[in-house]
């Protein structure tokens, strides 16, 4: 279902870009400087990450305007079911800052950039390791419980482009889709208990990943 609705989100979208006209120079020059974008509902919708976003308007002229954004993830975490039966959940936290090139065509926005993401998350009594989709989604992070294993700590490291649309239904709140293509560098370090009889107080593995995400954010930004 959700690849469905993920398919159909931005078909939604054509109609807007086909009856949309160039901003005039006038209009470009009064956007706001400041956004906000929220990404709500994004685990209904799809495994996404959450998240919020500060952008501020560095430049604009009569052909493109330029963002820059700020952003963190919400509401993140990775559930671990121990053998007991307990359920034990960490969060993990994640900075984001990317630049945005967009053009701004009547009450539609076309907009593409890079983003620079860095995700940091602690796990107690188990090992955390992540898969091929984890730069976009926190389902994609891998945490099993191993009794030697006092905690883990994993970073991912990752270079995004992305993609959106966005439509402005009034001058200060808008709706859009965003899609974005992702590589990652993660390191996941286990550290053992002074019970391990291995010798070895700690083990770190590293690896890369690539991920792309059609529907990462269904966004509703306030400007002023």
């Amino acid at each position: 279902m959700k690849k469905i609705v993920a398919l159909l989100l931005p078909c939604l979208l054509l109609p807007l870009l086909a009856t949309a006209q160039p901003e005039s120079p006038e209009k470009t020059k009064a956007l706001p400087k400041n956004t906000i974008m929220v990404t709500p509902l994004m685990g209904l919708i799809d495994d996404s990450k959450p998240a919020i976003y500060y952008k501020r308007l560095l430049h604009a002229d009569s052909e493109n305007y330029y963002n820059l954004r700020v952003g963190t993830g919400l509401f993140s975490s990775i559930a671990n079911k121990y053998s007991a039966g307990l359920e034990y959940k960490t969060s993990s936290h994640n900075l984001m800052l990317g630049l945005e090139i967009g053009k701004r065509i009547d009450k539609v926005s076309i907009y593409f950039g890079p983003e620079l993401s860095q995700t940091w998350a602690r796990m107690d009594g188990a090992t955390l390791f992540p898969d091929q989709n984890a730069i976009f989604s926190d389902n994609s992070i891998t945490a099993e419980e191993w009794v030697v294993v006092d905690r883990t700590n994993m970073s991912l490291f990752s270079l995004i482009g992305f993609f959106g649309v966005r439509y402005h239904i009034t001058g200060a709140l808008s709706v859009g889709l965003e899609s974005a293509l992702g590589v990652g560098w993660y390191k996941s370090t286990q550290h053992y208990q002074e019970s391990n009889f291995s010798g070895v107080d700690k083990d770190t593995h590293k690896g890369f990943l690539k991920d792309f995400a059609a529907n990462r954010f269904v966004t509703v930004a306030y400007s002023f």
